[in-house]
């Protein structure tokens, strides 16, 4: 090889150096554009499976807020925290998903008398004061409990 050969050799390695380098950088690039593509996807995603899980939980909550409330407007009686579990059973409403069911429906039921939405008598929930005077004629449904306390109306 001749030193003009080997100039246009170099200058020639020089260029698909400089076109490898381009590449190189472009595709770096690329790698980082796509982790942070991921990475952003990927935090979504976690979060949008934990807010789907707060949502079901929030929904089941609710529902089971709904169906405490219900028992006791429409059964006009007395529950303890065990008959309501007892009776959530009966009507087969699903309480397997957790480890302590009983727990729930009594903080349940905590809630709900401190919200006013029912009250509580001696350890025990009935409908509230306003479901009485507003809606008496209600027929019984579930398993009312007569051991507590028979709820009297005030009336002028």
């Amino acid at each position: 090889m001749t030193s003009q050969h080997l100039k246009q050799a170099l200058t020639q390695a020089q260029l698909e150096l400089g076109n490898a380098i381009q590449h190189r950088d472009h595709w770096n690039l690329e790698v980082i554009r796509l982790q942070s593509v991921v990475k952003s996807l990927a935090i979504g995603a976690v979060r949008t499976e934990k807010e789907e899980q707060i949502a079901e939980e929030m929904n089941f909550q609710l529902g089971l807020a709904q169906t405490i409330e219900a028992i006791l407007n429409q059964s006009g009686g007395y529950f303890s925290p065990v008959e309501m579990r007892d009776t959530l059973r009966t009507l087969g409403y699903d309480l397997a998903r957790y480890a302590n069911p009983l727990a729930l429906i009594h903080q349940t039921l905590i809630r709900l008398t401190a919200d006013r939405r029912i009250q509580s008598v001696n350890g025990k929930y009935t409908r509230s004061r306003f479901y009485e005077l507003f809606a008496p004629g209600i027929p019984s449904v579930g398993k009312p409990d007569s051991s507590g306390p028979t709820p009297r109306i005030k009336t002028r």
